[in-house]
């Protein structure tokens, strides 16, 4: 009898492999089926999602714009808050060769030129030669646009910060007391007197109806102690019809300059130079106009009546031209003062408590010279004086109440800056939940594999132990930063999901049948986590507004650069990273619940959600994009107009509101 010996070794092989264990071999229990099932036709959807990502963020890095704004919220996404978004206002030595090499490449583009001298004098780029290389610079430039009258205005400006730069070392090295009084007018080195007097000479002939060009010469003149000349320029304003100090052509110049070097950031690159911004020429007015009143008191004790009235009267129309005609509102409100000043004397109180801001509040100080007037038969000059009185009053009042409106310092009021703080935070935040997404993607495969490779949980739960004290450590410390908190975070949940691991082996049977984790698992997380997040986001829309890095800066939270402390590191991590959170948790809680292991089942999670919610979070950061997009371009409307016309501005929004 012939036997089939293949048929033979296969009934063997399998009576074998079905043989029940015996105490004298090992027996590896049967393979469970996987803790998550897809739905039906996975695969083939999976590609439509990795087409939308890769779609919407390689169409954002096509578009010059929407890559500077995809750019800087990546960069902000990353860091505790310092980005180029904030560099006009702590440049690095970095910054300062980029700037200097752009404006360097455009010698022809007046407002590059005039935007690096006037960032400079923000930021003294070098202290040691910062004068000269500045004033150099521009004589240069000065030399080739001979008509170009902003460029005088920025070399009287250039001038007088040298002048307070060098006003104030001299006071703290020698002595203290003239610190204590700004409105003191201080001699002008015969050089720069010379140089400032030819600038000065050549603007009223480019402008004469600029009274800028005589009040800055006026300035010049009693500085040096020329009373005459000084006394001809006072005179010569009430010819004038307008105030201009060019600074706006400054603005726009740092505009374009911040633009090349730091690319075109819309709306939040141009409220800094606008914060920036200094008036050098209003303190050495303001020193005038007091130094006049002096000389004029002493005329009315000397009898010199007509003298005395002469020099009240032209600081009076040098304060009614900056109150009416001036574009910006801390000049205007510098022309109420010296209507005040030519009306009262040196102890009237501008400002703080007891500001006089009303006709009441002014009569005590004030009505004295008005009587000298009637007194003297110039009863025309005491009316007209009383009425200027009484409009610059109604002005002040005004300009106090914007001032009061203003959510940050040196922000025009109506510029909607919270607003655009709020959508750009959100598109940050979104960056930050596809970031934790993958990044709980990656760290969730690592500890699985490890625990295969090691089954017993002590050394993971050490490792996330040491990594919680280690964070906790560091971000209690002197020097808290944001990888620090990250961590805590991380091993935080981490430890939360090893944890629910070591319970559900002691709780159930390895060999037990367990329920697997179906797709309609996954749906719970994302509802959940979607709706965490949308909870989070639009209850706390106002402070995710203040975590942006330049509103902090407005905000004076941060004094010298982006700084957040550890619980603002913590929050803004959780508003970041809530969704990749809530699903990991809600992942495990519900494997734990399932009979599954909790860490391979939020990694099962996870792994299946991926692809589906970085595409649905790509199409979010897009429509985010488009919103703020649109409150830029209203933003950066706002800030032009305002920029043309400060004071129009205020005026206008204040009264509105």
């Amino acid at each position: 009898m012939a036997l089939d010996f293949d048929a033979r070794g296969s009934i063997v092989y399998l009576s074998v492999a079905t043989m029940p264990a015996t105490h004298s071999e090992s027996w590896e229990p049967r393979c469970s089926s996987p803790p998550f099932t897809n739905p039906k036709r996975w695969g083939s959807v999976k590609g439509w999602y990795c087409g939308i990502l890769i779609g919407v963020l390689g169409g954002l890095v096509v578009l010059p714009f929407t890559r500077n704004i995809l750019a800087a919220q990546w960069e902000t996404s990353l860091t505790s808050g310092y980005s180029s978004l904030v560099a006009p206002m702590h440049l690095s030595a970095s910054d300062d060769a980029r700037l200097e090499w752009v404006a360097n490449a455009e010698p022809s583009d007046v407002l590059v030129q005039m935007g690096f001298i006037a960032a400079s004098l923000d930021h003294p780029f070098s202290p040691t030669n910062f004068p000269g290389n500045t004033l150099a610079r521009l004589v240069g430039l000065i030399q080739k646009h001979p008509n170009v009258a902003g460029l005088y205005a920025l070399l009287v400006r250039v001038a007088l910060q040298q002048e307070s730069s060098e006003g104030i070392t001299a006071d703290v090295s020698l002595d203290p007391v003239p610190a204590s009084r700004p409105n003191t007018l201080f001699s002008i080195a015969p050089q720069r007197a010379a140089i400032l007097d030819i600038a000065l000479r050549r603007g009223e002939q480019l402008e004469p109806k600029n009274a800028f060009w005589p009040a800055m010469r006026a300035w010049l003149y009693f500085s040096n102690r020329e009373e005459q000349r000084g006394e001809k320029a006072l005179e010569r304003i009430a010819s004038t019809s307008r105030w201009d100090s060019h600074l706006y052509e400054q603005v726009l110049g740092e505009w374009r300059l911040y633009a090349q070097v730091f690319g075109d950031q819309g709306a939040l690159q141009k409220i800094e130079p606008l914060t920036l911004l200094s008036f050098p020429h209003l303190q050495a007015l303001r020193a005038m106009a007091f130094y006049v009143h002096d000389r004029a008191e002493q005329d009315i004790a000397e009898g010199h009546l007509p003298q005395a009235f002469r020099l009240h009267l032209g600081l009076a129309h040098l304060g009614t031209i900056l109150r009416d005609t001036a574009p910006w509102a801390y000049e205007a409100l510098l022309g109420t003062d010296l209507v005040l000043i030519a009306s009262t004397g040196d102890g009237t109180p501008l400002q703080g408590e007891g500001m006089v801001n009303s006709l009441a509040t002014w009569e005590p100080y004030g009505r004295r010279y008005l009587t000298l007037l009637r007194r003297s038969g110039e009863e025309t000059q005491a009316l007209w004086l009383e009425h200027e009185i009484v409009k610059s009053l109604k002005l002040r009042r005004t300009l106090g109440l914007a001032r009061a409106a203003t959510p940050y310092d040196g922000v025009p009021p109506g510029v909607p800056l919270k607003a655009l703080f709020s959508d750009w935070m959100l598109g940050v935040l979104t960056l930050q939940q596809m970031l934790g997404l993958l990044g709980s993607f990656c760290i969730l495969g690592c500890a699985v594999l490890l625990i295969k490779r090691f089954p017993q949980t002590q050394l993971l739960v050490f490792l996330a132990l040491a990594v919680l004290f280690i964070g906790l450590l560091y971000l209690f410390s002197l020097l808290p930063s944001m990888g620090c908190a990250l961590g805590v975070l991380i091993s935080g949940v981490l430890l939360w999901l090893v944890g629910l691991s070591w319970l559900s082996n002691r709780l159930f049977d390895q060999e037990e049948q367990r329920r697997e984790l179906s797709w309609k698992t996954g749906v719970l997380c994302v509802v959940l986590a979607t709706g965490v997040t949308a909870a989070l986001w639009g209850g706390l829309q106002a402070q995710i507004g203040q975590m942006h890095p330049l509103a902090r800066v407005l905000s004076g939270l941060d004094s010298v650069g982006p700084h957040e402390d550890q619980a603002q590191m913590l929050v803004r991590w959780f508003f970041g990273l809530s969704f990749a959170l809530v699903v990991c948790l809600v992942g495990g809680t519900g494997s734990l619940l399932l009979k599954h292991r909790p860490l391979e089942g939020a990694f099962q999670v996870v792994r299946s959600l991926l692809w589906p919610a970085l595409a649905f979070m790509a199409v979010v950061y897009l429509c985010l994009l488009q919103v703020t997009i649109r409150q830029d371009a209203r933003t950066a409307a706002a800030i032009q107009e305002a920029a043309i016309n400060d004071r129009e501005w205020v005026l206008t929004h204040t009264l509105s509101e």
